[in-house]
Parts: structure tokens; C-alpha cells; sequence
């Protein structure tokens, strides 16, 4: 991950009795005389929000960004107490607070802090104003590597200001070339980007003399241009000239030269120089790590006196595909590969522990995508292992499981366990009410802001959030502390072994799970039943997106020949191995796989005048259940109620909504028969439809009466927005109808089962790293056991006739599984040939089992 150019802004301070003392430290600090800054700090009282906020940007500059955090949020604490809320100092350390967290790669947490300071800033001063151009500056950082347009689009609003004046701007104009070379870098406008980094180089002399820490991250930039542009020889000689300066103003420890380091590594490791690469990387362990000093590459450090952990953690990674490479490229040696094991479960516990530190949802899910190449190589490092050894194969078996399910669902499954946490620590339920108001209102100023208000809106929903947000960090760190068995209890969470999931196997099941490694171009299947396991590698067929699309595409639109070819080809490429002794499948999809039906596959060779109802499918041989992750498997684990209760729920009507939602007449029979066959069979049944089926009523925890909840209604699913994701009930005068996302997850559900008996609910935004993120997450996270949910648009009629008949068999066959009894309705249908065709019975799909 490129470790961006942070610029940090100082501006007045309102202590004017110590303004002196402020001005000087600021002024150390922004020259780097880092020793002196600390003498003069402890001049100041330590015990106030002036000294805190100086001290946080000392440890920035140095790179202790999470105890840069800590002084931060104190200050803005204190300041806020205070009623200083509105102050200079305030906004310093707002601003100063989004780059630390910027830098621990919390881009969501970083952006809310910058976006406040700017707002407070255009309120105090207009817009236009020469203090919104930091503001700029810094904003234009966080959407550096997601939307380049965007941060061009800050910077040259930031450049506008700053020209007005550029002598007495010309160090915040040396920060802007530097970024937007960047933006050139990542465009590939390489010569453009030199000419950049060339001025801003030009401006840092000007400014401070040769060999300021600036001009060296300049060179950093310069280097990867010269090297993506082909002069490797220059690209060298500039990153050597990089850490020559860091190392003349930090000596050996500090991690813009581990970073540093991690580019000289890279460069080495492009030309096939292994040694060279695992001495750079050395280095950077070392610069990043007090404690550690160790030039030999087979030693790993202890990380927790590290300064950086997100350079820290491409340090190690990096590493261990230097030691990948080399014994592929050269040694052949085991212990090559054993080694960058165990430097890449090291990477593994210290993303854990970012994990864990993060109370912003987005950021756990973006650390998702960076930690994916951590477990990319421990699965193909694992796997090739698992291929060599002559002895102790399975505990290489079982590391390459491990690393495929780190990749799977890690921030649902750390929400899921703070849920479990909360129950078993004895919270008092005031306390649990005082939270769930804290959540309901980010929830509604997240929805609020995904649907993308008028400016001063924005801006006023953007305050309330941040303030809401502010409140719940400090009541979970309170609550953390306060119920230490539910600190425990919550981070607790242990990814299973495979024999963890043998013993939750049946005889006849199988569990099925799938690993991409898009680098390498290869794909990993897990097969594990109750008594073996293998794990299976083949290419990743270039036109597998392909034939996924066309799978769901010719299932909707009706196109056989498509069809009959796409869910054969899917088959052979997705079930390595024989499945003719099993009648239970659990899926554990990995991507785009989390969005087709496995049940639609074709198993055999198929005769030219085979009509639909006699084709092959899967679900002719086996039941099909879907869980995003082996540790949702075995949580599945709750008892099936021997007198099921259903609650269901079907509004009919949609006039006060969208014109493109229309009514749907056959869900009030839906519902009604559904209910109808529970009261004969002597089980608790409530209906609500109509304008009955209010969002309020839904909310209520008296839904926790039933074992069953049942939706017949419209869904909608945004997957670029996934806070505008919801289902459509009835409108009242205190709710609007929307049970949106973020209500969901608030919702305190111990369903067995929720049918979501509408049009794609089950899809939504996929994460690399956490899978799908839509209705159905947040309903796992809600607390149901199993869901079933459709993966597109559904006949009104035919999605009616399944649901009866799936309900109708499961309370009168007592069948074990949800899975079995879908299996067996949609066998009905295929028999019968109205609705044989896949179009009406695949889009329901199972998540459980």
C-alpha cells in the first residue's frame, strides 16, 4: 500500500499566555528538529488540551499515529468540555486527527474528522477562505487511492487559494505538487508527475535547505515513477537518496525509511535479486520495530513496539513473497516456504489487532481488501506446502483452510461476536437501550447522507453523525473497560479447524469452499466431509466472469442454449471432485460466486431433446445450503422449535412509493395460506398486511416471539450505496416505510428462519475480504439463524406457490433442515410444467442450512 504525503497544517493557537512557546514547538516541528520540540513540550501544562494536541503532532510527525490518536481525541475531548468547540486549536487537531487515522489506514474514520474541519471552517470563515485550502489538501489525501478525480478535484480547489499568495503559501504549495504527482503516478502520466515531484523538490530547498524529511518522501514518489516509466537505474539511485536523507534526520528507526525500505525491496524483488530484496525488507522491520535489530532475514520481530502497522504489515508480507520467490526462483528449500509462513502469520495477528482497534464499520471492511493479499499468500504458500511435504501434510491442509477463511466475513463475524459478547456480560439493559439509540442514529444520518442531500443538509447531517459517532466510541472504550468480560468475550473469536467442522457434518454432507488468488490466476476448492479433507487448485478460467454472467443471465431471460452451457462448464470447473455420494451441499462462495444459484448446475452430459424438467440439475442429487464463512456454519447450531410460531407480513400495495413499484396481489394469498396451514397444524400464526404492515410495528421486539418472520413485499438493493439497501412495508405517520439497512441491523432478532420473500434481496455490494454486503448480511448480523432470500426479480404468482408449499412441507414432513424441505418444493415444481424452468424456482436460495 503506498504510504501517501500527510500534510500537517499548524495555525494560531488561542492560549495566547503561551503563544511563544507554541509558535516555537510548531516551528520545530515543521523543521524536523524533532529532540528539541519534546524539551520545549515539557515547558507547557501536560494536563491540558493545547499540550495534547502539540504533543499528537510531534508523535505524527514521528510516526506513532495510534498514540498520535489517543492525544487527539483527547484534546477534542477536553476542547469540546470546554465549549471550545469552534476554536482554531479545535480544528487543528480535527485535521490532525483524520491524518493519523489516515495513516493507520482508516480512511472512513479519517474522512468524517476532515470533512468536520472543514465544515466548521467554511462556517467561521466563508467559503473561499485561505484556511479551507488545508482542508482540501488533506481531504484530497483520502480519496487519493480510491477516486483520484475526486482528490484532483480538492487539490485544485486548494491550489486556487494558495496562488493567491504563493510566497507566503509556498510550503502548502510544495505539499500539492507532491500529491497531485501522485495522481499523475497512478494515471501514468509520468512525466507530468516528474515535473511535480521535480518543483516540489525545487520549493522543500528553498524552504529548509537539502535533505528535509519532505524532499526524501519525494524522492520516494519519484523513484516508483522512474521505475514504472522503465529508467530502473534512476529509479534506484532516487530511492537511495530517499533513505540516505531519512536516515541523516531519524538514524535507523522511523517508518517513512521503513517504507522507504519496502520500495527499495520491491525494486530488488522485480529484477530476481532475493537476497538484496529480503536485506531491504530487513531494514524496514528494523526501522519500524524500537526493539528489534536483527539483519538476518530467517529472524522475525516481536511487533508490539512497532511505530507503523500498516507499513509494518506490507513489511512482512512483502518478506514473505521475497522468501516465496526465492525458493522458487532459486533454493527450492522447504524452510524458505516454512519461513514466510510464519512471517505471514505474524502480518495475520497484527491485522487482527487493526481490526479490533477500529470502531468504524467501512474501515473493517477496507481492511478487508488490504489484508486480502496476506491470506492470497498464506492459501498458495500453505497449499504449496500441503503438495510437498512428506510428513505432517494436514497441519498444511489446515493452514491453507485457516488463511481461506480469514479472507471470509471477518467484520460480520467480530459484529456477530460483540452481539454474543454483549448477552453474556451481564450489561445492564439501560446501558444496552442507551446504545441501541446511538446506533439508531448513526444508522439514520448515514441513510440520510446516502441519499445525497443539499449542501447545507449535508453539512448539518454530517455534524449530527459525527457527534453520534464521537458519543458511541466512547461508550463502547467506557463499556470495554467497565465489563471486561465483554472486552474478552468479544475479540474471542477463533477462526475453526477443520475438524471444528467435521463434527458439525451429517453423513451425506459436504462442505464446499472456495478461495480466489487473483494473482497468482488460481482457485482453491475445499472439500471436507465428516471424515477427510482435500483442497484442490486450478487455473482460474479466463471466462469464468463470463459464464457467471451468463449463468444469471440466461436463467432470467429465458436463453437455453446459454443456459445448458454455462451450468455445465460451472460444474466441472467448480466441483473438482466427485459429489455422487452426497445428498447435503454447504456452500461457502467466495466473490461473485455468492450471487448464482449452485443448485441451476448441471451434472451430466446432456441429450440434444432433453426438455427442462428431466434435466440434470444439482438439486436433483443434493440440497444446497450457502453460509459466507465456516465459522457461520458452525454457529448454526440453534435447535429447531418443535411448535413453530410464524409472524408474516405482506403490504399488497405500493401506492406511496416509487411508480415503478407495483402491486402484488398474489403475496396477500401468499400469506394467507401460509398462515392457514400453521393454525391446522395447531401452530401460532400473526398476519399483518395492508396498511398494517407498518416499518414501527417491525421494529418492535415482539417479533422475537417467533420462530419464523416472513416478508412478501418489494426489496431493493443498492449495491454502490449499501446504506439505501431496504425492503418496503407499510408507510405511517411516524415512519416512512423504508426499513433500511442500517434499521436492520439494529433490529434484536432470534429468528430461526427470515424469508425475504422479494426480489433480490440477496444481493448487494461484494467486498473482497467480506463477502456480500446487503440485506442479507445485515439480517445475520440482526441475529436470524437462516435466511432465505431471492438473487433476482421474481414472478409474483410462482414465488407465491413456492413459498406455501416450502412452508407446507416443512411443518408437516418435520423435516430436519430448511434446506430439505426448499430442495424438495422446488423439485415440485421442476415435476411440474408450468414452473419447471430454473427461472422460477432458483432464484430462492438458502443461507444456512
Amino acid at each position: 500500500m503506498r504510504l501517501l504525503f500527510f500534510a500537517i497544517f499548524f495555525i494560531p493557537l488561542i492560549t495566547l499566555a503561551q503563544e511563544n512557546h507554541f509558535d516555537e514547538i510548531r516551528d520545530l516541528i515543521r523543521k524536523a528538529e524533532y529532540q528539541q520540540a519534546e524539551e520545549r513540550l515539557k515547558d507547557l501544562d501536560n494536563q491540558s488540551a493545547e499540550y495534547l494536541s502539540l504533543r499528537g503532532s510531534l508523535k505524527l510527525r514521528q510516526g506513532q499515529n495510534q498514540s498520535a490518536i489517543d492525544d487527539f481525541i483527547s484534546s477534542i475531548s477536553m476542547l469540546e468540555a470546554n465549549e471550545n468547540a469552534k476554536s482554531d486549536l479545535f480544528i487543528e487537531t480535527l485535521s490532525n486527527a483524520g491524518t493519523a487515522f489516515l495513516n493507520t489506514g482508516s480512511q472512513s474514520q479519517a474522512l468524517e474528522y476532515l470533512l468536520r474541519a472543514k465544515d466548521i471552517r467554511r462556517e467561521m470563515n466563508g467559503e473561499g477562505h485561505e484556511s479551507l485550502a488545508a482542508s482540501y489538501n488533506d481531504i484530497g489525501l483520502v480519496y487519493l487511492s480510491e477516486d483520484p478525480g475526486k482528490a484532483l478535484e480538492n487539490y485544485q480547489k486548494a491550489l486556487e487559494i494558495y496562488e493567491k499568495n504563493p510566497l507566503k503559501y509556498k510550503e502548502k504549495i510544495a505539499q500539492l505538487y507532491v500529491n497531485t504527482g501522485i495522481i499523475n503516478q497512478q494515471l501514468e502520466i509520468n512525466g507530468a508527475a516528474i515535473d511535480d515531484f521535480d518543483r516540489s523538490i525545487k520549493l522543500w530547498r528553498e524552504l529548509f535547505g537539502e535533505n528535509h524529511p519532505n524532499e526524501a518522501l519525494t524522492h520516494v514518489n519519484l523513484a516508483q515513477t522512474y521505475k514504472q516509466f522503465g529508467v530502473d537505474q534512476t529509479a534506484f539511485e532516487e530511492i537511495e537518496q530517499a533513505i540516505k536523507i531519512y536516515e541523516s534526520n531519524y538514524g535507523k528507526k522511523h517508518p517513512d525509511l521503513a517504507y522507504a525500505y519496502n520500495i527499495l525491496g520491491n525494486f530488488h524483488l522485480a529484477e530476481g535479486e532475493f537476497g538484496e530484496a529480503l536485506t531491504a525488507y530487513q531494514e524496514a522491520l528494523i526501522a519500524n520495530i524500537d526493539d528489534f535489530n536483527s539483519y538476518n532475514f530467517i529472524d522475525n520481530p516481536n511487533v508490539e513496539q512497532r511505530y507503523n502497522s500498516s507499513v509494518l504489515i506490507n513489511s512482512l508480507l512483502y518478506k514473505a513473497r521475497a522468501l516465496e520467490a526465492y525458493h522458487f526462483g532459486k533454493t527450492l528449500k522447504f524452510s524458505d516456504l516454512e519461513n514466510a509462513l510464519k512471517t505471514l502469520e505474524i502480518a495475520d495477528r497484527l491485522a487482527d489487532e487493526l481490526r479490533q482497534t477500529s470502531t468504524n464499520e467501512n474501515d473493517k471492511i477496507a481492511l478487508g481488501k488490504f489484508t486480502a493479499s496476506i491470506y492470497e499468500a498464506g492459501v498458495r504458500i500453505s497449499f504449496e506446502m500441503y503438495q510437498k511435504a512428506f510428513r505432517d501434510k494436514d497441519s498444511y491442509l489446515e493452514k491453507a483452510f485457516f488463511f481461506s477463511e480469514r479472507s471470509k466475513s471477518a467484520a460480520l463475524l467480530e459484529a456477530i461476536s460483540d452481539t454474543k459478547a454483549k448477552s453474556f456480560s451481564n450489561i445492564p439493559e439501560n446501558l444496552l437501550s442507551e446504545e441501541l439509540n446511538l446506533k439508531s442514529s448513526i444508522a439514520f444520518y448515514e441513510q440520510k447522507l446516502a441519499e445525497k442531500p443539499k449542501e447545507g443538509l449535508e453539512r448539518s447531517y454530517r455534524a449530527q453523525l459525527f457527534n453520534y459517532k464521537r458519543d458511541y466510541e466512547e461508550f463502547i472504550t467506557k463499556l470495554e473497560k467497565d465489563y471486561p468480560q465483554y472486552y474478552d468475550l468479544k475479540y474471542s473469536s477463533n477462526i475453526p479447524r477443520i475438524v471444528d467442522v467435521q463434527s458439525k457434518l451429517t453423513e451425506g454432507s459436504l462442505l464446499v469452499s472456495y478461495f480466489f488468488d487473483e494473482p497468482s490466476g488460481r482457485f482453491y476448492t475445499f472439500y471436507i466431509n465428516k471424515d477427510k479433507a482435500k483442497v484442490y487448485d486450478a487455473a482460474i478460467d479466463p471466462s469464468l466472469d463470463r459464464y457467471l454472467s451468463g449463468l444469471r443471465n440466461s436463467i432470467y431471460f429465458r436463453q437455453d442454449e446459454t443456459y445448458r452451457l454455462t451450468a455445465s462448464s460451472l460444474f466441472k470447473w467448480l466441483f473438482p471432485k466427485s459429489i455422487k455420494n452426497y445428498n447435503n451441499i454447504i456452500v461457502i462462495p467466495s466473490g461473485r460466486l455468492g450471487v448464482i444459484p449452485f443448485e441451476t448446475f448441471l451434472t451430466e452430459k446432456i441429450d440434444e431433446g432433453t426438455t427442462v424438467d428431466n434435466l440434470p440439475f444439482l438439486i436433483n442429487k443434493a440440497s444446497v445450503g450457502y453460509f459466507y464463512s465456516a465459522s457461520l456454519f458452525l454457529q448454526n447450531d440453534i435447535e429447531r422449535a418443535k411448535d413453530p410460531s410464524i409472524f408474516l407480513c405482506a403490504p399488497v400495495t405500493f401506492n406511496g412509493f416509487d411508480k415503478s413499484l407495483s402491486d402484488l396481489p398474489a403475496t396477500l394469498d401468499e400469506v394467507q395460506s401460509i398462515s392457514k396451514h400453521f393454525q391446522n397444524k395447531g401452530f401460532s400464526s400473526a398476519l399483518v398486511s395492508r396498511e398494517e404492515s407498518q416499518e414501527a410495528l417491525i421494529k418492535e421486539r415482539s417479533l422475537n416471539n417467533y420462530s419464523y418472520l416472513h416478508f412478501a413485499t418489494h426489496g431493493y438493493v443498492d449495491e454502490y450505496r449499501p446504506e439505501l439497501s431496504r425492503i418496503f412495508l407499510a408507510k405511517s405517520k411516524f415512519e416512512d416505510g423504508n426499513l433500511y439497512t442500517g434499521e436492520i441491523y439494529n433490529l434484536k432478532l432470534q429468528a430461526e428462519l427470515v424469508t425475504l420473500s422479494a426480489c433480490q434481496t440477496g444481493l448487494g455490494k461484494i467486498s473482497k475480504g467480506e463477502g456480500i454486503i446487503g440485506l442479507s448480511r445485515a439480517l445475520l448480523y440482526a441475529g436470524a439463524e437462516n435466511l432465505i432470500v431471492s438473487l433476482w426479480s421474481v414472478a409474483d404468482q410462482s414465488t407465491s406457490n413456492l413459498m406455501v408449499d416450502f412452508y407446507d412441507d416443512l411443518i408437516s414432513s418435520n423435516s430436519i433442515s430448511f434446506s430439505n424441505s426448499l430442495r424438495s418444493t422446488k423439485l415440485n415444481m421442476i415435476k411440474n410444467k408450468i414452473y419447471s424452468d430454473p427461472y422460477y424456482w432458483a432464484p430462492f436460495i438458502l443461507v444456512g442450512k
